[in-house]
């Protein structure tokens, strides 16, 4: 019988898991203004849309929401020393 490696059954146990759910996707439409208004069904989205008609440029289409992402080799960009203004005590 083969001796277990912890660190071998560790790393196997990893690879082994289920990819995760896939990303939930939303009914979206943009508005006249370039504006996108967005629900998890589709039955919600054309109330909004219908509520909206007005203004709506577009009909309801599937979408995927944006990933955000972080770099996790780059730390967060400082914020921008020109554009604040300081503060009077």
């Amino acid at each position: 019988m083969w001796p277990v490696n912890p660190v071998g059954a560790i790393i196997l146990a990893q690879t082994t898991q289920p990819s995760p759910p896939p990303k939930s996707l939303e009914w979206c439409f943009e508005t006249i203004k370039g504006v996108q208004l967005c629900q998890e069904t589709l039955a919600e989205c054309l109330e909004l849309h219908q509520a909206n008609i007005e203004i709506a440029s577009s009909r309801c289409k599937r979408i995927e929401p944006p990933e955000i992402q972080i770099s996790p080799t780059e730390p967060p960009a400082p914020p921008n020393a020109e554009k604040q203004t300081p503060t009077k005590r």
